[in-house]
C-alpha cells in the first residue's frame, strides 16, 4: 500500500505531517513505471497533458518535429516534477520513418504502455476553394499518420497489454459554425472536422481489433481551448464561449483528468470510447 504525508493541525509552530494509507481509488491512477509517448508534446495542449502524466509519476517519450523543442520540454518537465523524461524527433510527415521512430523510443526505454496520439498537422482551406493536394495534405495529418503511428507502437503495446489515446475534435462530432469565424481571421478547415471524424472511426475499429490482445483504444475530443494569441481576438473568443453550456472557453490543464484517467488502471474496462471535453458544446 503506497503511504503519502497529509498535513493535519498540531500543537506548536503548525501542521503536523502524518502518515495516511492512500486509498485503492488514487492508485489506480497512478502511472509510476509507465512509459507514455506523447507526439505534439511541445504544443498548446499537448504541453498540458504531458504536465498531467508527469503528475501521475509516467515516465515520458516526448516527440515533436524539433529534436531541440522536444529535449528542452523533457529537461523542464523531468526537473519539475522529478520524473523521467527524454526528447525525441518524431516527425509526423515522414511516415515511412515512423516505426524505426517508435522502435527507437521502446528500445530506450525498455517497454512502452501509451501512446497518446497528439500530433497533427493541416492546412486551412474552405469548401468551395480546397485543392486536391491540400485535401490529401489535411487528411494525412489528422487520420493518416496518426494511424500509421499507432500501427507502429502496436508491436511495443501488445507486450506491455497497453492502450492508445487518439486525440481528435468536438469538430470531428458535430460540424464547426461558419458564423463564429466571420469577421475574423480565422476559419476551420472542412479536412480538419473530416479527419478527426476518420480518427474517431479509426479508434472504434482499432479497439475492436486489438480488444483480444490485451489493448485498449480511446479517444479524446476537446472542445474550444483556443491559443492565447487566438483569445485575443474578443469577438472569435466571445462566440466560442457562448456556444458552451458553462459559457467560457476551456482551459488547457482541465484535459490533464482526462488523459491520466484514459492512460491508466482506472480506465482499465473502457476501451472504443471518446471521452468529449466541451464544456457541454456538444451536447445542445
Amino acid at each position: 500500500m503506497c503511504r503519502r504525508e497529509r498535513l493535519c493541525p498540531g500543537s506548536g509552530s503548525g501542521p503536523q505531517p502524518v502518515l495516511m494509507e492512500e486509498s485503492m481509488s488514487l492508485q489506480l491512477f497512478d502511472l509510476s513505471g509507465k512509459v507514455v509517448l506523447v507526439t505534439g508534446a511541445c504544443g498548446h495542449l499537448g504541453r498540458a497533458m504531458v504536465e498531467g502524466l508527469a503528475e501521475a509519476g509516467a515516465t515520458l517519450a516526448l516527440c515533436s518535429t524539433s529534436l531541440g523543442k522536444a529535449q528542452g520540454f523533457a529537461a523542464e518537465i523531468a526537473d519539475r516534477f522529478k520524473v523521467t523524461a527524454h526528447g525525441f524527433c518524431l516527425d509526423l510527415r515522414q511516415v515511412e520513418e515512423l516505426k524505426a521512430g517508435v522502435d527507437k523510443i521502446a528500445s530506450h526505454f525498455g517497454r512502452l504502455d501509451c501512446l497518446v496520439n497528439n500530433g497533427c498537422f493541416v492546412n486551412f482551406n474552405d469548401l468551395e476553394s480546397m485543392t486536391p493536394q491540400e485535401w490529401n495534405e489535411g487528411m494525412q495529418g489528422g487520420a493518416g499518420s496518426p494511424f500509421f503511428l499507432m500501427q507502429a507502437c502496436i508491436s511495443h503495446l501488445e507486450k506491455t497489454r497497453g492502450n492508445v489515446i487518439n486525440i481528435a475534435s468536438m469538430y470531428g462530432v458535430v460540424a464547426p459554425k461558419p458564423q463564429n469565424y466571420t469577421d475574423t481571421p480565422f476559419s476551420s478547415a472542412v479536412n480538419y472536422g473530416a479527419s478527426k471524424a476518420a480518427l474517431l472511426q479509426l479508434t472504434r475499429y482499432a479497439s475492436a481489433y486489438l480488444g483480444p490482445k490485451g489493448m485498449r483504444v480511446n479517444a479524446i475530443s476537446p472542445g474550444p481551448f483556443p491559443t492565447p494569441e487566438v483569445q485575443k481576438n474578443d469577438l472569435f473568443a466571445g462566440r466560442l464561449a457562448v456556444d458552451t453550456m458553462l459559457g467560457r472557453l476551456g482551459h488547457p490543464d482541465e484535459l490533464k483528468g482526462a488523459v491520466v484517467f484514459l492512460a491508466s488502471n482506472a480506465a482499465s474496462y473502457i476501451t472504443g470510447h471518446n471521452l468529449v471535453v466541451d464544456g457541454g458544446w456538444t451536447s445542445w
